[in-house]
């Protein structure tokens, strides 16, 4: 999987840090994120395995949950509207993106701070 949206002007990378409560108790990852997103699995049989979002308005994305069905090990994803960026964040621990224009060559340590 890749991120792309129409013209692909910019691109980069994004990585982030589970949340404190899902690190301690990565059970819970799973029925939180269906029971605060109301998606339409039972969470006891899928692994929740990523997150795809796009929009436009800091109150109005479109999100992508992808779980793996435990039994099948079949790739799912469930969708929903209108996800508030601060819902997402509360996600993580952490969380970086990095985007530009051909930023793909270059290396962090060749970088003078200013």
């Amino acid at each position: 999987m890749k991120a792309s949206v129409f013209y692909n002007d910019y691109s980069g990378t994004v990585a982030a840090d589970r949340c404190d409560m899902f690190v301690e108790q990565p059970h819970m990852m799973e029925s939180s994120i269906v029971e605060k997103f109301h998606l339409p699995i039972k969470a006891e049989d899928y692994r929740y395995v990523g997150i795809s979002l796009s929009g436009t308005d800091a109150e109005k994305f479109l999100v992508y949950f992808f779980f793996q069905e435990k039994k099948t090990r079949k790739y799912v994803k469930c969708l929903k509207y209108d996800v508030s960026m601060q819902a997402i964040l509360d996600l993580f621990k952490r969380f970086e993106l990095q985007i530009g224009i051909e930023l793909e060559g270059i290396d962090d340590n060749s970088i003078e701070e200013i």
